[in-house]
């Protein structure tokens, strides 16, 4: 007992002498999540939060755009999934379109479906994720990061759970109207087509 009280009495003596080490980075978030300049292009960067996700890109003027989306839908079914997925490859390919012998009607609800899942988030939320980004881009040093990082995240949760109920029901109706998009024989035919490819 007495050894087990010394060897506590110099942990803490030695801990408030000199504390942790200057290496080590406490994250009150998960790895990966926060801001992280795109790979793809220039003046724009992507942030998330689990399943949350913002895009920035600073346009020439130095306003700052922002889209906000899912980048994982676990909220609805494999099923549903893959209606919306197999709309939205139909409608982007002409070549497709025309082995499935889709009608002009049933092109516009497919671009429909496509263009459905687009978030419109309000003023507010939009500048919340600019303020993030904007202390997340001024903050200097890998402790001032990962806590900006974190306020990014703390943001993106918030919104995802604001808009959780509507963007579930609305992706639903998505997968609802494609399923409807197409007649039995085409959905049929298109799933023996992706059985085809390599």
């Amino acid at each position: 007992i007495l050894a087990c009280l010394a060897l506590a009495g110099g942990v803490a003596r030695w801990y408030w002498r000199g504390g942790w080490p200057d290496n080590i980075v406490m994250l009150d978030h998960n790895p990966g999540d926060g801001v992280h300049a795109s790979a793809t292009a220039k003046n724009q960067w992507d942030a998330t939060a689990g399943p949350a996700a913002a895009q920035i890109v600073r346009a020439r003027d130095g306003k700052l755009n922002v889209s906000f989306f899912y980048k994982r839908k676990d909220f609805l079914s494999p099923e549903q999934i893959k209606l919306i997925t197999a709309a939205t490859q139909i409608a982007k390919d002409r070549r497709m379109q025309q082995d499935l012998g889709i009608t002009p009607a049933q092109a516009q609800l497919l671009a429909e479906v496509r263009d459905g899942g687009k978030i419109e988030t309000t003023e507010s939320e939009q500048r919340r994720i600019s303020d993030a980004f904007l202390a997340w881009e001024k903050a200097s040093g890998e402790s001032a990061k990962n806590a900006a990082d974190g306020d990014m995240v703390r943001v993106l949760d918030s919104i995802a759970a604001a808009r959780l109920q509507a963007t579930r029901a609305s992706d639903a109706a998505r997968a609802e109207s494609a399923n409807k998009a197409l007649t039995a024989g085409q959905w049929k035919q298109y799933d023996a087509i992706g059985q085809q490819s390599p």
